[in-house]
């Protein structure tokens, strides 16, 4: 199978998000979504999918994972009128991962954006896909220029 990019990256926002809500360990928070994919989960990630997605996934997450305290730093830098707290937490996990993507990864920039809008949508609303399209647009403007 072709590693579904899309699918792995809800995965790690997902696993993200649990990180954060609960103080959960990466492999706890896998294995609560291997959980969720035995039964009826929100991702819709079939059976004969699950070792590797979660492979690739766990992957991700462990490269993210040195540079998060960076990445935080940089998008409370680049917040305007908000602060990092007050951000719904999957869409601080949806922008977080797509800056890493952006400054860490071979993703194109307007990729890793794209991504992290359907991202937003899929667990918020289309407000929720504006609000980090703009966010990470404004960062980009500022880092690329």
């Amino acid at each position: 199978m072709g590693m579904n990019r899309s699918m792995v990256r809800t995965i790690v926002v997902q696993c993200l998000y649990q990180i954060g809500l609960t103080g959960a360990s990466a492999s706890e928070a896998l294995q609560a979504i291997r959980d969720d994919a035995a039964g009826d989960n929100e991702v819709h990630i079939a059976d004969k999918d699950v070792d590797a997605l979660l492979g690739e996934a766990t992957r991700w997450i462990e490269a993210y994972v040195p540079h998060h305290a960076q990445l935080e730093q940089l998008l409370s830098t680049h917040l305007q009128h908000w602060q990092i707290d007050r951000l719904s937490r999957i869409d601080r996990h949806v922008l977080l991962f797509a800056l890493y993507e952006m400054l860490h990864t071979d993703v194109p920039d307007k990729v890793a954006m794209s991504e992290a809008v359907m991202i937003a949508q899929q667990f918020g609303t289309t407000q929720n896909g504006k609000f980090v399209n703009g966010v990470l647009g404004h960062i980009f403007d500022r880092l690329r220029s």
